[in-house]
């Protein structure tokens, strides 16, 4: 996978909720870490808005030793088509209800863009367009190995 985006914290204008994205910018199949915070009620409990861009529901878990917070994984859809997807829901303590909305973006699988360049592959420019300094070059190395071996045999067999 995948590329690291930062992550998407997003919160209402006066919202006592606030929900965080780790990465923001995913790919189809990719997992996202959801962290809620509904820590400014004392007993919150968690509404999760729909959203289709998982492939399956998203089980918030409260985090140990953090009142008021919440995690989850979630997958992306496998199928979901790139663009721009909304998170949303609420923390609700008894009459009192405070929304919570990230955006996530989801990109197509190959990012959209074909390879530039070439492909480092070791194999130098032996295949296709080479340097044509770089060749002369080569084979004049090449011209002066042959003519090294030669000399050095004939000056072994006394010739």
């Amino acid at each position: 996978m995948s590329t690291a985006a930062p992550a998407a914290f997003a919160s209402s204008g006066g919202s006592a909720a606030s929900v965080t994205l780790s990465p923001s910018a995913v790919h189809p199949g990719d997992t996202v870490q959801i962290q809620l915070d509904c820590s400014a009620y004392s007993s919150p409990k968690p509404v999760w808005g729909s959203s289709s861009a998982f492939a399956g529901p998203v089980s918030l878990q409260p985090l140990s030793g953090q009142p008021g917070f919440y995690s989850a994984s979630a997958t992306v859809s496998a199928s979901i088509s790139a663009g721009s997807y909304t998170i949303s829901g609420a923390c609700a303590a008894g009459d009192s209800t405070s929304s919570f909305q990230a955006d996530l973006t989801i990109s197509s699988q190959d990012g959209g863009q074909m390879p530039q360049g070439p492909a480092h592959t070791g194999v130098g420019g032996s295949v296709t367009g080479g340097d044509l300094v770089q060749e002369a070059g080569g084979g004049a190395l090449l011209l002066a190995a042959a003519v090294l071996t030669y000399r050095h045999r004939r000056s072994r067999d006394g010739s």
